[in-house]
């Protein structure tokens, strides 16, 4: 029985927390008694210090070699012929209206938000062929934060 290759999914990683792990023990030793578990769990709560201070402190995170890291707020541009360009739409209102309607976010004044990555002072050749998107948890985890707490405000 011939074992199936697999092929590319939607979210493919050149390394992981397995790289991770092996190249600290390649540096360090592997008698440290730090196993990938640990390696992962401080992975995972160094990238939620980063993210908290990026979504709750309105901080922008430089990253030596790839650029800045921050939360990007707009005024999408409204023109005559188009009056709700930019704004996403709203479908169970349009439905119940019976036409077009969009979120306006009027609880923000219309302002928009998103992770933007600043690429002007990295260091590394052919880095604008790539783009951020943030994961889905701390997107969900930023529209949280615009719709219950007025206090924070971020860079425009």
């Amino acid at each position: 029985m011939a074992l199936n290759i697999r092929r590319g999914g939607k979210y493919n990683v050149d390394y992981g927390i397995m790289d991770v792990h092996t190249l600290f023990e390649k540096r360090v030793g592997k008698n440290t008694g730090i196993t990938t578990r640990i390696c992962s769990d401080v992975c995972r709560d160094f990238n939620k210090q980063v993210w908290d201070k990026i979504l709750l402190e309105s901080k922008e995170i430089k990253i030596p070699l790839l650029g800045r890291f921050r939360i990007y707020k707009w005024k999408p541009k409204a023109t005559v012929e188009k009056p709700m360009k930019g704004y996403a739409t709203d479908y169970k209102a349009s439905r119940e209206a019976g036409k077009w309607v969009c979120h306006v976010n009027d609880h923000r004044d219309g302002y928009r938000y998103r992770v933007k990555w600043t690429r002007k002072y990295n260091l590394i050749k052919g880095m604008s062929k790539y783009y951020f998107i943030a994961l889905r948890t701390n997107q969900r985890r930023l529209a949280k934060i615009l719709k219950e707490n007025m206090n924070i405000d971020y860079f425009e």
